[in-house]
């Protein structure tokens, strides 16, 4: 089933997502920047496919990751060149035969409008050969439409809006940037703040290095950053946000690029160094509402209280946690034993809670 839609692309849960890429090795812009960023291991492998001249117009290249499988299509040749109808049409020839090729699974795939950004291409001569090549392909697939708003977006992003605004001090904020930034200024400054919190994120981001207009606090340190950073990740991320279903629905590591050298935040692209103290935020923030091993295995053979308090105990995603969780409950338990059937066994442990 093929569907033509707008909005932001990674917010549609997929088994595959197509990248529009060149032949050469660069992904500088576009939604393919966005996956570079997000899989620099795709990144690597998808240049050694360029230097091998394996990765041609008509031939794709795919890359698993852990909740996806992303498509590298190419649309260009040479990053500077622009795209071809003909080898739009190719490369959709090709996807169709690959789609129908696959029998087990059903395919759910994201497509961005082939060609249509930095390719050049007009959408009116791009879709009709969308719907020619994968109007009845063996696959549910959303093709996104150009449209005046991206059709990807780097939700990680602290300038994207929060779903509802939050007061924190009397002051409406927007956007997890115009809260950390305002709160680089004295409490005693209400003004201040109130006059960050009022403007567009890169705005706020800007015009707090203007130290005579907006001077900072003397107490403000990497250590409070960090917890002013957390508080408002969490006001976006909040349970039953939109935010949140994106945030907990990404099985990926999340590691913050950038190309203007922040490594506090983030990882710069060009050296590779980086503490990421943002993407390790996130992570922690996303590991308390995903459920662990245990919790999984064991749902279905828990009355609702046991439930609730084998969930608490399991927060964190890593078995080793699972497994020390468990034991100061009284379960006697190795990895090994994490099945269903071994659950059962063991579930007498928990009666009387």
């Amino acid at each position: 089933m093929l569907n033509f839609t707008t909005g932001d692309m990674f917010g549609i849960p997929a088994t595959h997502r197509i990248n529009t890429v060149n032949c050469v090795g660069v992904m500088g812009a576009g939604v393919a920047l966005l996956f570079k960023y997000r899989h620099p291991e795709m990144f690597a492998e998808y240049q050694r496919e360029c230097n091998a001249g394996r990765l041609r117009p008509g031939h794709f290249h795919s890359w698993d990751a852990p909740s996806y499988t992303v498509i590298n299509f190419p649309t260009k040749r040479h990053f500077k060149d622009n795209s071809l109808l003909s080898d739009i049409e190719n490369g959709l020839i090709n996807l169709r035969e690959w789609i129908n090729k696959r029998t087990s699974n059903p395919l759910t795939i994201t497509m961005p409008p082939l060609g249509c950004g930095n390719g050049g291409l007009n959408w009116d001569d791009v879709k009709p050969l969308i719907e020619r090549h994968l109007g009845d392909a063996n696959a549910t697939i959303y093709a996104f439409e150009p449209s005046p708003t991206k059709w990807v977006s780097n939700w990680f992003s602290n300038m994207a809006p929060l779903d509802e605004p939050f007061l924190y001090d009397g002051i409406k904020f927007s956007t997890v940037e115009n809260f950390y930034q305002a709160m680089k200024l004295e409490r005693t400054n209400y003004s201040g703040r109130r006059a960050i919190a009022s403007m567009r994120p890169y705005d706020a981001k800007k015009s707090i290095r203007d130290r005579k207009r907006f001077p900072w606090r003397s107490d403000w340190t990497p250590e409070l950053s960090l917890q002013v950073m957390e508080f408002g990740l969490r006001k976006k991320f909040a349970a039953g946000t939109s935010w949140h279903e994106k945030l907990v629905a990404l099985r990926d590591p999340i590691v913050e690029f950038n190309n203007w050298g922040d490594i506090f935040w983030g990882v710069d692209l060009r050296t590779g160094k980086g503490q990421n103290h943002l993407g390790n935020l996130l992570m922690r923030i996303r590991n308390e509402f995903s459920p662990s091993p245990i919790a999984t295995c064991i749902a279905d053979l828990l009355t609702p209280k046991q439930a609730v308090i084998i969930k608490g105990l399991c927060k964190e995603t890593d078995l080793d946690a699972d497994e020390q969780s468990a034991k100061r409950y009284g379960l006697n338990i190795t990895l090994s034993e994490i099945t269903r059937s071994a659950a059962a066994q063991w579930i007498n442990e928990l009666k009387g809670c």
